[in-house]
């Protein structure tokens, strides 16, 4: 008996529980209890694991993830060690020269200042700097330092410990023009040229140096020469033509005389008028008298008849000379004959003018080619280098593992980008 109620005490229930017990439910709760139940279960099996189990699972590191780290470490840290071990333990030391030179003229300065505020207005002699900086630059130049100071030799010094940046075994020119321009380092600004000669050798850049500045001088004074050799030329084209043309005019002149026989028709034409205006002074002076010896004296006087034959043949004198002068007839006229010794005379006074002025120019063409107009003026010579100034290691260590870096995030972006899509 004592264990019976001990068992019933066990069953009942406390008095905070919230439970309702099992047996106050009827049919229809148990089965709502049991439906509810079955959702729950449904629920969490949808639900998965629990958060904390869920980020647990997410942070391990996966096969992706171990790609990546061994992408990162072949493609930037391993080729960036190379880089920056190949920099300090392979590559040989650059020693630099650098020389600064401008064209200068006897026309005035490389560029004016007001052009250098504009940024414009150059002259010439800019120009001549624009032509050497290709020049420089130039195939031409690269085969004739070649021939004279062996160009291949110096810039494979360094051939044996560094391969990278050495020249390279049995180049041709057209690599050796490439070669030429990463060695050669030219700049034009303002008329100025400034040029930096690299090679693994102090000596050998200075020398290199010296012989682009010769080279530079030698086509400056081409380029002058030619430029005085064409003036030249052009003034005696001009003077030869001239010359030419006043031989022509003078023959012309003297052709006239010989037809004319007459060494200055205008003389003559001078001489006529005179003597035209001695015989009307004379024909006025007879008529004068004639008029008087009317006034007391007949027609049939002789003194009368004496003046009027007088005055008559004066008249026809005075006809005859003026004959002379009028245009017309069968012959060529005494105007004619003056009308065309002063045309050739102004032709010749032209030709005269015209040559004056070509040989003027001529002497002029001739005293500004014996001296020289433009010339090469070296304001820094080239240096000798005392130290190694490239390459820049450790700059270029940088720049290397920042490229590597760069392009390892490219490609890793690409990758996750496919995957994505898929």
């Amino acid at each position: 008996m004592a264990d019976e109620m001990t068992e019933a005490k066990a069953n009942r229930p406390e008095a905070g529980d919230a439970a309702m017990p099992e047996r106050r439910l009827g049919p229809r709760a148990l089965r709502a209890q049991a439906a509810g139940q079955g959702q729950a279960g449904a629920l969490a099996r949808r639900a998965g694991p629990p958060r904390r189990q869920r980020l647990r699972t997410e942070a391990r590191f996966r096969t992706r993830h171990w790609l990546l780290l061994v992408s990162f470490f072949l493609l930037v840290v391993a080729p960036t060690i190379y880089a920056n071990w190949y920099l300090h333990a392979r590559a040989a030391d650059q020693y630099a020269s650098r020389l600064a030179f401008t064209i200068q003229s006897d026309d005035g300065p490389t560029l004016s200042s007001l052009g250098q505020i504009f940024g414009g207005g150059s002259t010439g002699a800019a120009d001549d700097a624009e032509i050497l900086y290709g020049f420089i630059q130039s195939q031409n130049l690269v085969e004739k330092l070649e021939y004279e100071l062996g160009l291949r030799e110096r810039f494979n010094r360094a051939e044996e410990t560094d391969w990278f940046f050495a020249l390279g075994d049995d180049p041709s020119i057209e690599e050796l023009t490439d070669y030429w321009k990463s060695m050669v380092i030219v700049s034009f600004s303002a008329g100025i040229v400034e040029v930096e000669v690299r090679s693994f050798d102090p000596h050998d850049s200075q020398e290199i140096a010296l012989a682009v500045l010769a080279e530079s001088t030698d086509l400056i004074n081409r380029l002058s020469a030619e430029a005085r050799e064409d003036a030249v030329r052009d003034a005696r084209l001009f003077l030869d033509e001239t010359g030419e043309r006043l031989r022509e005019v003078r023959l012309a002149i003297s052709a006239l005389r010989a037809a004319e026989q007459r060494v200055d028709p205008s003389l003559d034409v001078q001489a006529l008028m005179k003597r035209i205006g001695e015989l009307e002074a004379s024909l006025t002076e007879e008529e004068l008298r004639l008029d008087q010896l009317r006034q007391f004296a007949a027609d049939d006087d002789s003194r009368v008849v004496t003046t009027e034959r007088r005055i008559a043949s004066l008249e026809a004198a005075v006809t005859a000379e003026r004959a002379k002068l009028a245009s017309g007839g069968d012959g060529p006229t005494l105007s004619t004959a003056v009308g065309r010794f002063e045309e050739l005379t102004v032709d010749r006074e032209l030709a005269e003018q015209a040559y004056s002025v070509a040989l003027a120019s001529f002497e002029n063409a001739k005293a500004e080619a014996r001296r020289q107009q433009r010339y090469l003026s070296a304001h820094v010579s080239p240096t000798l280098s005392e130290k190694p100034e490239y390459p820049q290691r450790y700059l270029l260590g940088a720049l290397t593992g920042l490229f590597l870096f760069m392009g390892w995030v490219v490609l890793v972006m690409i990758g996750y980008n496919v995957k994505d899509r898929r």
